[in-house]
């Protein structure tokens, strides 16, 4: 029974030593990321001398458009970059919250 008593706290000192590895590592990714995040998109560099690219002929790119939906709890948050992008991202909200009710009634009453 000696050797099965001392397992403990080899566990425990394991257990820890991971998780302090996990931490540094998580750190250690964020610094690399932001350390060698290209500073210019790849490939849009031209060469040295090469004349500028002419303007797509069909007008200028039209606006982008985002939204999303946070949950706090059961409570949907929505926000978009316009009233319509808005509207659509509150549909999508209602849309989930209304899934998630249903799919806890279910596992409920099973």
């Amino acid at each position: 029974m000696q050797p099965i008593r001392l397992l403990g706290p080899a566990i425990l000192v394991a257990g820890v030593l991971l998780t302090l590895a996990g931490i540094l590592l998580t750190f250690l990714g964020f610094f690399a990321t932001f350390l060698f995040w290209p500073g210019h998109p790849v490939g849009t560099i031209a060469p040295e001398g090469a004349a500028p690219a002419a303007q797509d002929p069909s007008g200028p790119a039209p606006p982008r458009r985002w939204g999303g939906v946070v949950f706090l709890g059961p409570f949907p948050i929505v926000f978009g970059s316009d009233p319509k992008m808005t509207r659509t991202m509150l549909f999508v909200g209602i849309l989930l919250f209304v899934a998630l009710l249903a799919l806890t009634l279910f596992a409920l009453l099973a």
